[in-house]
């Protein structure tokens, strides 16, 4: 019955927003039409002018068509904070914070122009661009020259709006938007943009400020009764009862204004009254709750769902589908709490399940560039509850469940590598030659004074002089030739492998027992590379990537790196290296 139910809810969903993408006629009166630049609404009188588009917020009875996805109380825009703010371009974090910085009341007593609450803004980065085209009628058309622009400008404006609904989802006054600028010319073939409109079509009658009042005072009363000695984990489950508990899920709704705030929170975090949230409301209603208490929480959308990520004192990020969680009137369910993405729930894979495959929120127009925006990566498991709760990670971007976690601890833990000026590991960046060697010598700790640089691109006063001299002083490395060493060029996983091979085989004069074992993409291994990679293969250092690949011209990555050196000296230690 519970999954009957809960197939019911998204067919019920899908067929609101189906009924939702169906042209409102108004619409087709208003202002002249331009289908190639999808504006609704335009006004000019030739010297000034401005095109209007028009946006909805797609599960809030919007357009139903989409696109194409570590600080742990990160603020905004930081590493793996889940923001959609921290995906923008500067140009559009200029837009974002042009539209949150609109004070309601100022909204609210706009001028309104065919149902919309018109605040015009200064957006520095958007102000003083010139575009050249024809000016006919009061209406700009930009030439090939400017199109580009043009759609760069109200794709900014548009990712702005977008990111700001997932990132602030109290703010209900966001759902029906129209956004343009304005622009001038004195000339009738160019036009140079000034001001930024941002319209709002008000759904609840000027109620607005009332509503959001109520909304935030019965949040923060939800956050009040959180036990926040407790841990993590239990803070966390708090909020979901405590929702879960005052919530009915809106099967029928009584009215067209019950119908749309089933979309907004307030439906969840407002007890008592007639209004009932759908799943957008509960998973709305959680990452304001979740917001107040400094829980990293994100909004996640499928074609018909959405649902929650929560970012959990181990660093990692979990599913959360509270609406799952109370379709059962008779209890609540935690089946559907802090799930991993490969978590198996009513027997189906989390993350394979239709109603939770994630889509981009990014409204599909052929008139706009596209904008990809990503969810956090999840757990491929469940949330393991520690007793106590979890240390602080050492690296924000290095989470626990990562397969290269216990080495680069391991690594930092030795004093091979540190985090940058913002403490992160950046597993994911390419190593230098110079960075490499450089943690070698580290890892080596000789006994060296430099005399003089065996390269011509290596000062004797870089920071990596000393160890890149003493390698070359070994034949560890040899350069690239014509004198240099190219300290700055990301090392590619071959010359990692001779490298070490060469202090290993060299300077210790220790030859391992090779199997004859073979790389599918053996061929592709330079001849000069072969005997260091295998030798490096049989010392254990290396194991290649999938399908028995070994990638030997691809970069070398920290993470990498870091296992190789851990390898490393614990093999030096082994053949019991007197430098070690």
């Amino acid at each position: 019955m519970k999954r009957i139910l809960k197939r019911w809810c998204s067919l019920l969903l899908a067929g609101l927003l189906l009924l939702a993408a169906a042209p409102a006629g108004a619409l087709a009166q208003e202002g002249e039409a331009s289908p190639e630049m999808g504006v609704v609404y335009q006004w000019g009188d030739g010297e000034t002018g401005v095109a209007l588009r028009e946006t909805q917020d797609s599960l809030e009875g919007g357009d139903s068509a989409w696109n194409q996805q570590e600080t742990f109380s990160a603020p905004l825009g930081s590493y793996d904070d889940g923001s959609l703010y921290g995906q923008l371009t500067q140009r559009q974090k200029d837009c974002y914070n042009a539209l949150a910085d609109i004070p309601l009341s100022q909204i609210l007593t706009a001028a309104e122009v065919n149902g919309f609450r018109q605040v015009k803004v200064r957006v520095d980065s958007l102000y003083g661009l010139t575009m050249t085209g024809s000016i006919s009628g009061g209406t700009f058309a930009p030439d090939a020259s400017s199109q580009a622009l043009y759609r760069e400008i109200y794709t900014d404006l548009c990712a702005a709006i977008t990111a700001l609904r997932y990132d602030r989802p109290e703010a209900l006054w966001l759902s029906n938007m129209r956004y343009g600028i304005f622009w001038e010319s004195s000339n009738g073939t160019s036009v140079t943009t000034r001001l930024v409109t941002f319209a709002f079509q008000l759904r609840y009658n000027g109620l607005e400020q009332q509503m959001h009042t109520q909304q935030m005072a019965s949040a923060q009363a939800i956050a009040n009764q959180v036990n926040r000695s407790a841990g993590l984990y239990q803070q966390v489950k708090q909020v979901h009862d405590l929702l879960a508990a005052q919530s009915t899920y809106c099967y029928v709704p009584a009215d067209s204004k019950a119908q749309a705030l089933s979309h907004q929170a307030y439906s969840c975090l407002v007890a008592g009254d007639a209004y009932e949230p759908v799943c957008d409301g509960y998973a709305k209603a959680m990452k304001v709750v979740c917001d107040l208490l400094d829980i990293p929480c994100v909004l996640v959308a499928s074609k018909t769902h959405m649902w929650n990520n929560i970012k959990m004192d181990d660093g990692d990020w979990y599913n959360l589908d509270l609406t799952w969680d109370d379709m059962d009137d008779s209890r609540i369910s935690h089946d559907y709490f802090l799930v991993g993405s490969r978590t198996v729930v009513d027997g189906a894979v989390f993350s394979q399940q239709k109603e939770h495959v994630e889509k981009n929120p990014w409204v599909n127009s052929s008139d706009l560039n596209q904008v990809t925006f990503q969810y956090p990566v999840k757990n491929q498991q469940a949330y393991e509850v520690v007793p106590g709760g979890y240390e602080p990670l050492r690296f924000p971007d290095v989470k626990r469940s990562s397969w290269y976690y216990d080495y680069v601890e391991s690594a930092a833990g030795m004093g091979l590598f540190t985090g940058d000026e913002k403490g992160f590991f950046n597993p994911g960046n390419k190593i230098t030659r110079a960075e490499f060697v450089q943690v070698l010598y580290n890892t080596v700790a000789p006994d060296y004074t430099l005399t003089q640089s065996q390269f011509r691109d290596v000062a004797q006063t870089a920071w990596y002089a000393e160890a890149v001299n003493w390698a070359a002083e070994l034949g560890v490395v040899t350069g690239k030739g014509n004198g240099l060493f190219a300290p700055d060029a990301s090392i590619t996983r071959e010359e990692m492998c001779v490298i070490v091979n060469n202090y290993i085989t060299k300077v210790l004069q220790v030859t391992p027992e090779y199997d004859g074992y073979v790389f599918a993409d053996d061929a592709s291994i330079s001849d000069w590379a072969k005997k260091g990679v295998y030798h490096a293969y049989a010392f254990g250092l290396i194991s290649g990537k999938e399908n028995d690949q070994f990638d030997p011209q691809g970069n070398t990555l920290r993470s990498e790196a870091a296992v190789v050196f851990v390898k490393s000296a614990a093999l030096l230690e082994e053949l019991g290296d007197p430098a070690a």
